[in-house]
C-alpha cells in the first residue's frame, strides 16, 4: 500500500511540474502570423562588484614579494 501511494504521488508530482513552470508566449513577426509556444520563466541575473581592476598590480606585487621571502626565511629556520 505504501509504494502504491508513494509511486502515485510521484506520477502526479511529475504530470503537474512542466504545466507549473511554463509559460505561454506569443511572438508577432513582420507581415507574418503570430506564433504561440511555451517556455520556461525568465532567468534574472544579478550584477556582482567583484573585478580585480580595483586592486593595484604593486600592491599584488609587493605582497608576493613579501610573501615569498617570509616563506623563503621559514624554509631556512625549518630544514637548519
Amino acid at each position: 500500500m505504501k509504494k502504491l501511494l508513494v509511486s502515485l504521488m510521484i506520477l502526479i508530482a511529475l504530470a503537474t511540474a512542466p504545466g507549473a513552470f511554463a509559460q505561454t508566449t506569443c511572438v508577432n513577426s513582420y507581415g507574418q502570423g503570430v506564433v504561440c509556444g511555451a517556455r520556461t520563466p525568465e532567468i534574472k541575473y544579478q550584477v556582482v562588484d567583484a573585478g580585480i581592476g580595483d586592486v593595484s598590480l604593486k600592491v599584488i606585487g609587493i605582497g608576493l614579494l613579501i610573501s615569498s621571502a617570509v616563506l623563503y626565511r621559514f624554509k631556512l629556520k625549518t630544514s637548519a
